[in-house]
């Protein structure tokens, strides 16, 4: 007995050997036999046996006598099958049965690992089998092992061939003879773990609301400089583009969300103003992350000057995070694409959530169109998209802008109307925010109101001789816009003329155009067009021929010239910026596609702000409602923001509109003052374009002060109207005005509107005393109006007659003009040569300078209409 244990033992022993050189015989063509450590016992290492059987690895017996059943997961398993089980299982349920006992391990399953066959689920017998296997998808094979208990006699082998077969695993592998196995294979498959809770945000914001900076020794400094945002002219000037829309500079963003302003602060004087574009949108995308409520954003920096499907290409340094434009980028290197792709990755829905402003609208549609026109998988990853107050077709506010400049920031002071102006003329962004074919007959918005409007007079025939009275389409708009269009280009700061451009990037603009008009929204995709309303918004220019005071004696002028003039029309369905229309420009028959109107009027009135389209993101309906989106809370209500078209309460209006160069503003009763540095006041509206100054304000009793004040000398125009639902009821005009650097003039108001009583006061030289007031009738002006005031004239009666004669033959054609166009040229080529005598016998002192400028001014309204 004491020799048997130190055999046994012995065999122990010599084990670790087998495996050993098992495990260094090579790898057979058959692949191997792996069998987890402690499978025998406690401590027994992973053991690896060639498979000798290639066409019968685990020595399957299709002669067996038994019966035997498989269930994983409640589904039962035969030859062939595919079992699916969530993917967030760890370990499938395992029933079996057998119609015979067997002595050994009744049921093996293993993972098929390539040739490799790897044991993963094994039971000992019927009563203590494992409830549960770790099967992870893939290929496995089910053995049934039938095994009858060894015999130890003559017939049956040795003992210690028993032991051996029993211990040693090389039997296992091979089953030997005594045993019976049935085979099945099949296959585990996870189901696709359905998402839970928000979706990630992308957030593109707009023009110029992501920093751009410049290495180099360029305006003063050293290293890294930020250009932009900057109020120096210097940096500004760093960011100009040639005529192709290429970067003259080095300049790039940063993938960096600090590359996105989240506010700006300007000095004026010694006050400190601060302005919030994104800042309270950004804080609560991070407080949204923080909290769970989604799992990842992205507030995205890029370089607003350039073209829309340049910025796809655009691709981020993973070293120092720069990031810049090459030919040779790809879109899918891009960093929008990887931004995008990652958002995805980590987002607790498995989609992401588009949230865009402005510009940043137009990217995320080219983006999506480029998708579409891939066929890109990741265009199924988006759920939503929310464009808000995006220029879908683009805006008239960047055609006036492009020709007569506009300044940016209070005063001013962040960017010149002259610096705006020369960066406008070749940057990218400049063209595709012009109004394109689909903003006059885009299947979404049809504007009827032209874009360019004419009025004949000696400064505008020639245009209107070339492009009639109205531009209304974007091929003459182009065409206006060209150096080709004869017209000169101006110095920047020549703000009264318009300027001209190269043209090149007019087939990048009608490009993107129709790569936007190719996108439709995916059935699976929401869009949201959120639009902003109630606020002053640029519509088209208007040019005529005005006068200006051509020689003067100190305050008083001696003679008149015409001259270029134009303002802004203006329209109160849009945000500053863009007019509704184009904020709304999908088309109404795309079911998942859905409108909202945001009052801006009733909100600035109840909460006493002054937002508008730059920083639209700070009025909390329009975080709000990104919130309620992404939790999926469709039945929300909110104060301002509403899927109909606000009821904006018709109000009249004083517009006050100045030619000149002084600067205008307007001090109300509470001793508010609406000028450049305020903006928007108690329901009163600053706006300057070009040398064209406007201030709206409701038409109450409250008393006012309209105050001018000179900046360089020279002349100056005002026009004051009172309107009644967008329409003027009055209108005055005290035109060509002399007036010096020192001069300051005052318009008191006492009560609602009062023409007839308005008094213009001028202190010519500013020592504190009127030089001189002019009155005038304030009357709607009609051609009987003018005949009455002609009429009762001082003046010698014939020279009476002949004004009263030329009068009447423009009164005759005003009246054909409506059946035929001939008539109206001949009427305003008939009232210009009225003015020209007015001027004439003001010259000759013939009639008072107040007499002619009132007259002057009643003709220049009929020109206008």
């Amino acid at each position: 007995m004491r020799q048997c244990f130190c055999t046994l033992f012995a065999v122990f022993l010599l084990l670790p050997v087998f495996r050993v050189s098992a495990q260094t015989a090579g790898v057979p063509p058959c692949g191997n036999l792996f069998i987890p450590a402690n499978y025998y016992y406690e401590g027994y290492e992973e053991y690896i046996e060639p498979i000798t059987n290639c066409a019968n690895p685990l020595n399957a017996d299709t002669s067996v006598s038994f019966s035997a059943t498989l269930q994983l997961a409640d589904q039962v398993v035969a030859e062939g099958s595919v079992i699916t089980v969530p993917a967030d299982v760890s370990a499938v349920p395992v029933t079996f049965t057998m119609d015979r006992h067997s002595f050994g391990a009744p049921l093996d399953i293993y993972r098929r690992e390539g040739v490799d066959y790897r044991l993963v689920y094994t039971a000992f017998d019927n009563v203590s089998a494992p409830t549960s296997a770790p099967l992870s998808p893939g290929l496995y094979t089910a053995a049934f092992v039938y095994e009858e208990a060894p015999v130890f006699n003559q017939a049956a082998p040795t003992w210690w061939q028993q032991i051996k077969n029993f211990l040693i695993p090389t039997a296992f592998a091979s089953y030997p003879n005594y045993k019976q196995v049935q085979v099945i294979n099949f296959e585990i498959k996870a189901t696709a773990a359905v998402p839970t809770g928000a979706s990630s945000v992308l957030f593109l914001p707009g023009i110029m609301g992501s920093r751009l900076y410049e290495e180099g020794t360029a305006c003063g400094g050293s290293g890294e400089q930020e250009r932009w945002f900057s109020t120096s002219e210097c940096d500004q000037l760093r960011l100009l583009t040639d005529y192709t829309g290429k970067s003259i500079n080095p300049v790039y963003t940063k993938a960096s969300e600090s590359s996105v302003i989240a506010a700006t602060r300007v000095g004026l004087g010694s006050i400190a103003i601060t302005s919030p574009l994104y800042r309270s949108f950004l804080t609560e995308l991070a407080q949204w992350k923080q909290s769970g409520e989604i799992a990842d954003y992205v507030a995205f920096p890029y370089d607003w000057r350039m073209r829309l499907d340049d910025l796809l290409k655009a691709k981020r340094d993973l070293v120092t995070g720069k990031v810049t434009y090459d030919i040779t980028n790809t879109f899918e290197d891009g960093y929008v694409y990887q931004t995008l792709k990652d958002l995805v990755a980590h987002s607790k829905s498995g989609k992401v959530t588009i949230v865009a402003h402005s510009n940043g609208g137009l990217l995320a549609k080219t983006l999506l169109a480029t998708l579409q026109s891939r066929r890109d998988p990741l265009l199924d990853k988006i759920d939503v998209v929310i464009l808000v107050a995006v220029p879908q077709v683009g805006t008239p506010d960047a055609l006036v802008g492009m020709l007569q400049g506009e300044e940016i920031g209070p005063a001013g002071l962040v960017v010149s109307q002259k610096t705006a102006r020369q960066l406008m003329n070749t940057m990218p962004f400049a063209y595709h925010l012009l109004p394109n074919a689909s903003y006059f007959n885009g299947s979404g918005v049809a504007v009827r109101t032209p874009a360019i409007k004419f009025i004949n007079g000696t400064a505008t025939t020639p245009w209107m001789n070339t492009y009639g009275e109205t531009i209304a389409d974007v091929n003459k708009m182009q065409a206006f816009l060209r150096k080709e269009s004869g017209r000169t280009m101006p110095a920047w700061s020549d703000l009264l003329t318009p300027a001209v451009v190269d043209g090149y990037l007019f087939n990048y603009t009608n490009t993107i155009e129709q790569v936007m008009n190719s996108w439709v929204p995916a059935s699976t995709t929401k869009v949201y067009e959120i639009a902003g309303t109630g606020i002053g918004t640029p519509a088209g220019l208007l040019y005529y021929t005005g006068t200006t005071c051509a020689t003067k004696l100190l305050w008083v002028c001696t003679s008149y010239q015409p001259v270029l003039a134009y303002t802004v029309k203006q329209t109160f369905d849009g945000d500053g910026t863009v007019v509704v229309p184009s904020a709304l420009a999908m088309s109404t028959n795309l079911p998942n596609v859905e409108r909202l109107w945001l009052n801006l009027k009733t909100y600035n009135n109840d909460v006493i702000a002054d937002r508008i389209h730059r920083d639209i993101f700070e009025v909390p309906d329009v975080i709000q409602f990104v919130k309620n989106t992404l939790k999926a809370s469709p039945t929300a209500t909110y104060t301002y923001l509403g899927t109909t078209a606000p009821l904006l309460t018709a109000t009249d209006r004083l517009v006050f509109t100045l030619h000149s160069p002084l600067d205008m503003s307007l001090k109300l009763a509470s001793g508010a003052v609406v000028s450049s540095s305020t903006a928007m006041v108690e329901g009163a509206e600053y706006h300057r374009y070009g040398e064209v100054q406007s201030i709206s304000i409701p038409d109450t009793a409250s008393s006012k002060t309209l105050l001018l004040r000179g900046v360089t000398g020279g002349s100056f125009t005002l026009d004051i109207e009172q309107q009644r639902n967008g329409i003027t009821t009055k209108h005055q005009t005290f035109a060509a005005i002399p007036s010096s650097s020192s001069t300051i003039v005052s318009v008191p108001i006492t009560s609602s509107l009062n023409l007839a009583s308005t008094t213009l006061a001028l202190d010519y030289d500013g020592n504190g005393s009127v030089d001189v007031s002019y009155v005038q009738t304030g009357e709607v002006v009609t051609y009987t109006l003018l005949r009455n005031t002609i009429t009762s004239l001082t003046v010698v009666p014939l020279y009476k007659t002949v004004l009263l004669e030329t009068l009447k033959i423009a009164e005759q054609n005003n009246q054909k003009a409506s059946s035929k166009n001939s008539c109206k040229v001949v009427e305003r080529v008939t009232l210009q040569a009225l003015k020209q005598q007015i001027l004439v016998y003001a010259k000759l002192k013939l009639i008072s300078v107040s007499d002619q400028q009132k007259i002057v001014s009643m003709i220049d309204v009929l020109l206008s209409k």
